[in-house]
Order: structure tokens, then C-alpha cells, then sequence
């Protein structure tokens, strides 16, 4: 039975590979500070990304590893240490989440991913680079609408092709275990491109509630994540992920969820009616 080690394993994008890798019959290993959250029916390892010698026993005996790193400032010596340890452990091949635009960074968090990467293509093991487009959970975890309905957002009327967590996860367990889409960068989105004004309005049908966007300056948004106390380097590059929105860069839907799984992405349509009550308030 093949061994997978899933890293990031109790979030969302990890807790659903876990879910997915599961229906595919393999055996998994999850990686985490806390063993007692280890999803059911999983091997928990204790784990800690700058305790080197925890990585490689994470590593030992595995044949492919999810690899998903913690949002820091620089995760790419994460990376470095989990691949160098895996090319001694006989891995034999790592599934990198990325991020959509990391062939074309334009800033620092960005490029994070690009070097990280690199790091991994580097490493004589079969990769797959996981890079999606934003996520439709946003709007739940991270800007849902305030108690007045607003939606504080410095992205104009840019759009995104906003996609389900879930089909990131479906197609990163197809490549974890299938070597159709090696040696491979996969561009990841949902089906349509929608502003967020666009999102708000599918939120208001579904909730019942008047839901709208509030388009803010940069500078506003900026004193806003700043008086939340968020380091430089998030600030920054939360601005630079808002600025692709307002771009367009992400804005373009792409063929590779259903080229991997089969069925077309998820619409949001679809996601908001699911998870309606998050937004009932």
C-alpha cells in the first residue's frame, strides 16, 4: 500500500487531500505539532518545520509527500529541509502546493513559492506544482461580510476565478498517486471569473441579507491589517494578493480540474448555497 505523507495536514486544503487520499485506498501519515488532531484512520507524526531531525523521520518509509508550508515571512528553507530529507529517505515524489501567478511573481510572498519551487524541481524527485487560484473560502475565513453587510475590499472591479478548496484537494491526491501529471506545474481555478461584487450578490441571495462590496484604497486597507497588528511582510503581501484581483491576473478560468478529475470545478454558486448559514447573520 502506498504511504503519503500529508504536511498541513489539519487545515483545510490538508484535512481534504487527507479526505481524498482516503477514498483512493492509500495509507496516510499526517504531519503535526498535535497528534490528537489527526484526522481518523491516519498514522500521526509528530512534527516541527525547523526540527530537522522530526522532518526526516516524518519522511522515513513514505513514498510521496503533500507538501504545504505555513504562511511565514520565508518558507523556502522549510522546503529546502523537507526535500533534502525526503532525497535521503528514498521519497519518490513531492506535490507541492504553489500559488497561481508563481511562474510570473510579482511580489516578495509570491516569489516564495516561486524559489520554493524551484527548490523542489531541483531535487531530482518526480514534483507536481499545485497552483491555484483563490480561494471561495475566503469569503468565509478570512473577509466575510461585516454585521452592516459590507465586504471591505481594495480590488476594484477586478475578477478571479475563484475556486473550492475541495477541488485543489481532489486533484493534488490524483497526483500524489498517479504519475499522469509529473514533472508538471498545474494551474489550478474554478469555472467563472467573478469581482467581488459579483461574489456579494451571490452571497445576499443566499443568505437573504443585502451584502456588498466596499471597494477601500490600498492605504485604507493598509491601516486597517496595520492596526490588527500584522507584521510588514503580511501586510504587504496580503496587498499584493488584493492587487491581483484588482489586475485581472487571476482572472482567467483554466481546464485542469476537469482535465485531472474528470467533472468541471465547483461554482461558487454552488459553494455559497452549501454554506449559506455562514453568512445568515
Amino acid at each position: 500500500m502506498t504511504t503519503i505523507l500529508v504536511t498541513g495536514a489539519t487545515g483545510t486544503i490538508g484535512a481534504n487531500v487527507v479526505s481524498e487520499l482516503q477514498k483512493l485506498g492509500a495509507k496516510v501519515r499526517v504531519a503535526t505539532r498535535d497528534t490528537s488532531k489527526a484526522p481518523k484512520g491516519t498514522e500521526a507524526v509528530d512534527f516541527a518545520w525547523d526540527d530537522a531531525a522530526k522532518v526526516a523521520q516524518a519522511v522515513a518509509g513514505v513514498d510521496a509527500v503533500f507538501l504545504l508550508t505555513p504562511l511565514v515571512e520565508n518558507s523556502v528553507p522549510y522546503v529546502q529541509t523537507l526535500v533534502d530529507a525526503a532525497k535521503k529517505a528514498g521519497v519518490k515524489k513531492i506535490v507541492k502546493l504553489s500559488a497561481g501567478g508563481a511562474d510570473n511573481p510579482s511580489f516578495d510572498l509570491l516569489k516564495r513559492h516561486t524559489e520554493g519551487e524551484q527548490v523542489v524541481r531541483d531535487s531530482g524527485i518526480a514534483w507536481v506544482a499545485l497552483r491555484p487560484n483563490f480561494f471561495m473560502t475566503n469569503f468565509v475565513a478570512y473577509y466575510p461580510p461585516d454585521a452592516e453587510g459590507a465586504i471591505y475590499l481594495p480590488t476594484g472591479e477586478g475578477k478571479a476565478a475563484w475556486m473550492d478548496p475541495r477541488d485543489v484537494a481532489e486533484v493534488a491526491a490524483l497526483a500524489l498517486t498517479k504519475p499522469d501529471w509529473d514533472n508538471r506545474a498545474l494551474e489550478l481555478s474554478g469555472p467563472a471569473a467573478l469581482s467581488v461584487a459579483d461574489v456579494a450578490q451571490l452571497l445576499s441571495t443566499v443568505s437573504g441579507r443585502t451584502i456588498r462590496h466596499v471597494d477601500v484604497p490600498e492605504s485604507a486597507a493598509k491601516s486597517a491589517m496595520e492596526g490588527m497588528q500584522l507584521p510588514g511582510w503580511m501586510v504587504e503581501g496580503m496587498l499584493g494578493l488584493h492587487g491581483v484581483v484588482k489586475q485581472g491576473w487571476a482572472a482567467t478560468p483554466t481546464t485542469t480540474v476537469k482535465d485531472v478529475t474528470g467533472h468541471a470545478p465547483r461554482t461558487f454558486e454552488a459553494f455559497a448555497k452549501e454554506n449559506a448559514s455562514a453568512w445568515k447573520k
